[in-house]
């Protein structure tokens, strides 16, 4: 019996990206794409194009370098907001725009100030005027989940004769839970006249702990789209996870009947590029592609799954992305061998000039590290790429001096516009210290609202990856940087945070808008 085709709408890079700290510059969320695409996801939700020029930028490169997806613009109910999402999904061979207003009382009454009558007059001309540009139009109720059924059924019902081919019904505020979720999609579906014509879609946040749960209880009832994001990041406890969802449906044909076109090989990569770009690290419990999802330490489990993995694995790791080999690379590999590797990884590099800049800073690790992990390779390709950028400082060097019983002391040389700049300062540990003498070359200061280290790799040779998030003037910048010398690691992450706080233009983030 053949089966439904369920759409997988990833949002990471709109949604995704309004968790406080984790924007993306436009060549970051190029990347990610190319890798959305790679994995044969059916939409990719660009970004918001009103919310900035930078926004708008990097949906409209978006839409001309991915070819497979469809690539989708978010806009409100708004004249200005559609034709600014058109205009940046225009290069695209398919492109999607994605319009909203909000359609609970509490929205409604408070926020819109706009009484049902005039919502649904204004979700009407959103659709037609989309529809202009595009005949597909995705139409959301904002705080579904908590809006009456039978003004959904209106407005539903509207935006369908409008033109609408996929209606979304987001639980904004995760309020829901999957029986009750489920069924009133399946209603909506049973219900409104014209809902053959439209495509129904879901898309879940996570207060509860309840998207993927609620995400897949609305497909059991007809849903034929889930919105998801990878690593399940996104506003306050983020988005249902595309990894979860799409595995549940793999590991369950059985239950669900439905199946995805997604390539289940590039998740863990892909999780691990996300991570790597917005600084949020994946928890090692994490389904899917937390680090300990596949381990064994109980005896018991390790012995059945030596002796037959199915006793505690549902799944392979290798059908997800992990890696058999783990230790891919070293000191005496070559250039064609690191050039492959970094292909497999769906790394490119545009120049001759750039694999040579490359190779020589992964020459300079693996004088330093053993074994080269793909991770590692991920984490120098984030810095090399960074490099490319033009900017403000550059670190040039750093010597720190901690004793027992004294206070640290560090001197930091920063290249500031091609003039070399020395600061010493004494702080409550080496990285306090080393922080102070950046911000007295910068001549600013900062508030450090994050400050995280993790290891990238196992074994005392390891590198640090360290992320520090800084707040200033209302902005929320992240830095990031990797060292085998975790001072050093701590170092870059500030320097880079500082070039982002000099050179990012002033853009209102997407957070401050209304949003699904």
């Amino acid at each position: 019996m053949s089966k439904d085709r369920l759409i997988i709408f990833d949002t990471t890079l709109r949604d995704g990206e309004q968790s406080p700290g984790a924007s993306m510059t436009q060549e970051e969320k190029i990347r990610i794409a190319l890798m959305l695409e790679k994995m044969r996801v059916d939409v990719i939700e660009g970004g918001f194009p009103i919310a900035s020029v930078g926004d708008f930028e990097s949906v409209r490169a978006i839409a001309r370098l991915v070819k497979d997806s469809t690539v989708c613009g978010l806009a409100r109910a708004l004249e200005k907001d559609i034709d600014r999402a058109a205009e940046a999904i225009k290069p695209a061979n398919s492109g999607r725009i994605h319009t909203f207003i909000a359609t609970s009382p509490i929205h409604m009454q408070n926020k819109l100030r706009m009484t049902p009558d005039q919502v649904v007059e204004q979700a009407v001309f959103a659709v037609k005027r989309a529809r202009n540009y595009t005949d597909d139009v995705e139409f959301s109720c904002e705080d579904a989940g908590r809006s009456e059924f039978d003004f959904l059924c209106r407005v539903i019902e509207a935006a369908i004769a409008a033109g609408a081919r996929t209606i979304n019904i987001p639980d904004t505020v995760g309020y829901q839970i999957p029986s009750v979720f489920g069924d009133m999609v399946g209603r909506l579906i049973a219900t409104i006249p014209n809902a053959d014509q439209a495509i129904f879609s879901v898309h879940c946040h996570n207060d509860l702990g309840l998207a993927v749960g609620n995400s897949l209880a609305a497909v059991m009832q007809g849903a034929r789209q889930v919105e998801c994001t990878i690593n399940g990041l996104g506003e306050r406890a983020g988005n249902a996870s595309l990894e979860e969802v799409v595995m549940a449906i793999r590991v369950r044909p059985d239950v669900f009947p439905v199946e995805t076109r997604i390539d289940a090989t590039h998740i863990v990569p892909t999780s691990r590029l996300v991570s790597s770009v917005t600084g949020f690290p994946v928890q090692p419990n994490k389904a899917i592609v937390g680090a300990n999802a596949f381990a064994h330490e109980s005896g018991i489990h390790q012995d059945g799954v030596l002796k037959h993995r199915e006793t505690y694995e549902i799944m392979r790791a290798q059908d997800v992305g992990w890696s058999d080999n783990k230790i891919v690379l070293g000191k005496h590999s070559g250039r064609n061998a690191f050039k492959t590797r970094l292909q497999e990884l769906n790394i490119e590099l545009k120049s001759e000039e750039e694999l040579n800049a490359a190779f020589s800073r992964f020459k300079d690790l693996a004088d330093r590290k053993h074994d080269i992990f793909d991770e590692d390779l991920m984490v120098l390709m984030m810095d090399t790429r960074s490099a490319e950028d033009e900017v403000a400082y550059e670190l040039i060097s750093l010597h720190v001096c901690s004793t027992t019983g004294e206070a640290p002391e560090a001197r930091v040389t920063l290249k500031v516009h091609d003039t070399e700049h020395t600061a010493t300062a004494i702080g409550g540990g080496p990285v306090d210290a080393v922080y102070k003498a950046i911000e007295s070359i910068v001549g600013e200061s900062a508030s450090l609202a994050l400050y995280s280290v993790n290891n990238i790799t196992s074994g005392t040779d390891a590198q640090g990856e360290v992320t520090v998030r800084l707040e200033k003037g209302g902005r929320i910048i992240h830095g990031h940087g990797a060292d085998t010398d975790i001072v050093i690691a701590s170092a870059k992450a500030y320097v880079d945070a500082w070039n982002k706080l000099a050179g990012q233009s002033l853009r209102e983030h997407p957070q401050h808008h209304q949003g699904v």
